[in-house]
C-alpha cells in the first residue's frame, strides 16, 4: 500500500519545535588568538604579587619559576628582599589562594643571605627549592669572607616547611674543600645549588657548583634520599664533581634514569651521568658501556656563542633529544638561543642551523625559560630591549616549531611583546596548562633604573593555541529543541562550542 504525504503527516503525535538563534552584532567584540593575553585571568590577563606584605619591602621581589599543579592552581617561586625564598600560589583565575602559607604567600629566611637556584614539585605535591646559604663573616668594612653552602628546602603542599626533611625542612651541604690559594689566605668557601629534579623513586637530584680557588668553579651533582640524607650510593659519598663545566646550572632526568646536566663553560655545554653518578663517557668506569654521550660524557656547541646564562633544560619524551636554552651574546647584540642534541649527544641537524636556533627580533633579547608542547613546539620567554641606552624592557614570549623556526601562528610572526609597567618587565619562567594556555612569570619593575631593581612578582596567562574567542558573546538560544538536535550542536557550560566533526575551544574573555 502506498501512503500519501498527507497520510504520513497524520500518523503519530504532532511535534513542533523552532530553532531561534540569538543574533547579535559583533561590532566591538574582540577576537583572540595564540599569543594574546587571556583576559579571563586576573585583571586583563596579568597580576603582580609580593611574597611580603610589609610596604617597605614589596619593591624587591623576583619570580623565577612556575608550576601548574594538578588542581589547576599556579605555584610561583623566586626571591624576596632581603635575599629570601618567596613562594606564592594563585587559583586558576589568578586570585591569591589564601589556603597556601600565610594569605597565599610563604616566605623563608635562612642564614645571613640566600640565593635562589630552582624549584621542583614532587608527585605528592611537596615543593623542593634549592639555592645557596651564606654564613660568612664581615672581617672589616672592605673585606667579607664567604662561607656559602648548598641549600635544599622542602615545603609541604600548603606552604609550611616539611619537618620530615632534613632538619626542620632544611638541608645544608658543603662540598668545596678549598683552603685558600696560599698560606694565610682568608678562606672563601662558596658552594651553591642551581638546579633540581625529582626521580620517580622520590630521590632528589641537585646540580650546582663548588669553588676550587683562583676564581674558578667545578660543576657538582649530588643526590638526596627522600628524607634529605645524602644518598651515599651516588658518586663519591653522595656527590660527583666535574671540571668539564664551571657550573651545572640545571638538571633533568631521562626516562631510563640517566641524569642530564647543563653547564656554562664556553657556551652551551651538556653532560650526562649514569644513575650511580658515574659519567656516561663509554670508558671502563662507565657503568653503562656502549651508549656514551658526546665526547667524554659532554658536548659543547661548536657555534661560537659567547654564551651566558644557559640555564634551561628539557628532554623530549618522544625521541629523547635534549634541548638547552640560554642567551647568545657577542658583545654587540644578544639573542635567545636554543641548542638541541640527539640522545647520543650529536647536534640535531634537523633543528635550526647545526642544532642551534635563535629568537632574534631586535638588538637585544634575553633568555628566561621554556616549555615543551605535546606536539614538539617550544614556548620560550625572556626579555626584549630595543636600546640599551633607554631602559624600557619588554616581556617577551615566542613559540617555535619543532624544527626551531618561529611559529607564524603565534603572536606577530611567532613573537609577542608586552609592557605591563611602562618601564621594565621581563619573563623568567613559563609553564603550560593542560588546556594549552601559557602561564609566564617574571618581574614587574617599578623603576627603569636598573640600580634600584625594585619589582614584584609578575604572573601572566596567554592563549596558547590557534583559536578564536569572542568577548561577551551571547549564547545562542535553542527554544523548544528536541533531542533530535543534540547530535548537531551542543552548547557547553564552559562556553566552548563542540560539533561531532570538530572540537575547537574558545574563551569568553571579558570580565
Amino acid at each position: 500500500m502506498t501512503r500519501s504525504a498527507s497520510d504520513a503527516r497524520k500518523t503519530g503525535p504532532r511535534r513542533r519545535f523552532a530553532l531561534r538563534p540569538q543574533a547579535e552584532s559583533l561590532e566591538g567584540r574582540q577576537f583572540l588568538s595564540a599569543g594574546d593575553l587571556d583576559l579571563s585571568f586576573s585583571t586583563g590577563g596579568w597580576t603582580t604579587v609580593s611574597p611580603v606584605t610589609d610596604a617597605k619591602e614589596t619593591n624587591y621581589d623576583y619570580a623565577h619559576d612556575v608550576a601548574i599543579l594538578g588542581d589547576g592552581k599556579i605555584l610561583v617561586a623566586g626571591t624576596s628582599y632581603p635575599d629570601r625564598f618567596g613562594l606564592t600560589r594563585l587559583g586558576p583565575d589568578g586570585a591569591l589562594d589564601t589556603t597556601f602559607g600565610t594569605g597565599g604567600r610563604a616566605l623563608s629566611t635562612f642564614g645571613t643571605r640566600q640565593t635562589y637556584g630552582g624549584m621542583a614539585v614532587q608527585g605528592d605535591g611537596k615543593i623542593v627549592i634549592v639555592g645557596g646559604i651564606d654564613n660568612g663573616v664581615q672581617v672589616n668594612r672592605r673585606s667579607y669572607v664567604y662561607n656559602n653552602d648548598m641549600l635544599i628546602v622542602r615545603y609541604n603542599a600548603n606552604g609550611s616547611l616539611d619537618p620530615t626533611f632534613g632538619v626542620g625542612g632544611v638541608v645544608e651541604l658543603g662540598i668545596s674543600t678549598y683552603g685558600g690559594d696560599s698560606p694565610g689566605d682568608l678562606q672563601n668557601k662558596y658552594d651553591e645549588a642551581l638546579g633540581v629534579a625529582v626521580q620517580a623513586d622520590g630521590k632528589i637530584v641537585v646540580s650546582g657548583r663548588a669553588y676550587v680557588g683562583a676564581g674558578d668553579y667545578d660543576g657538582v651533582l649530588l643526590r638526596l634520599n627522600p628524607d634529605g640524607s645524602q644518598d651515599t650510593s651516588f658518586g663519591a659519598g653522595g656527590h660527583a664533581v666535574s671540571p668539564d663545566a664551571a657550573s651545572f646550572l640545571n638538571v633533568a632526568i631521562q626516562a631510563d634514569g640517566k641524569i642530564v646536566v647543563q653547564g656554562d663553560r664556553s657556551g652551551a655545554t651538556l653532560g650526562r651521568f649514569n644513575g650511580d653518578g658515574s659519567v656516561d663517557d663509554g670508558t671502563a668506569s662507565d657503568t653503562t658501556p656502549g651508549d656514551a654521550f658526546g665526547t667524554g660524557g659532554f658536548v659543547t656547541s661548536t657555534t661560537p656563542l659567547g654564551g651566558r646564562g644557559w640555564e634551561n633544560l628539557l628532554i623530549r619524551p618522544d625521541d629523547g633529544s635534549i634541548l638547552a636554552q640560554g642567551t647568545v651574546d657577542d658583545g654587540q647584540n644578544s639573542d635567545i638561543g636554543l641548542f638541541r642534541v640527539l640522545g647520543d649527544g650529536t647536534p640535531d641537524s634537523s633543528f635550526g642551523t647545526a642544532g642551534m636556533a635563535r629568537v632574534d627580533v631586535g638588538p637585544y633579547e634575553y633568555s628566561g625559560g621554556m616549555a615543551l608542547m605535546p606536539d614538539g613546539r617550544i614556548v620560550v620567554v625572556g626579555g626584549y630591549l630595543g636600546d640599551r641606552n633607554v631602559n624600557v624592557e619588554h616581556a617577551l614570549i615566542a613559540r617555535l616549531t619543532p624544527q626551531g623556526t618561529l611559529d607564524p601562528t603565534f603572536g606577530t610572526g611567532g613573537v609577542a611583546l608586552q609592557n605591563f609597567s611602562t618601564t621594565r618587565d621581563e619573563f623568567a619562567g613559563v609553564a603550560l596548562q593542560p588546556d594549552g594556555r601559557i602561564v609566564a612569570v617574571g618581574t614587574w619593575y617599578r623603576s627603569a633604573n636598573k640600580s634600584t631593581s625594585e619589582g614584584d612578582f609578575l604572573i601572566t596567562r596567554f592563549h596558547g593555541d590557534d583559536m578564536t574567542s569572542l568577548s561577551s558573546f551571547g549564547a545562542p538560544s535553542l527554544e523548544g529543541a528536541s533531542s533530535a538536535t543534540k547530535g548537531d550542536l551542543t552548547i557547553l557550560a564552559s562556553d566552548w562550542i563542540q560539533s561531532p566533526k570538530r572540537k575547537r575551544p574558545g574563551t569568553i574573555a571579558a570580565r
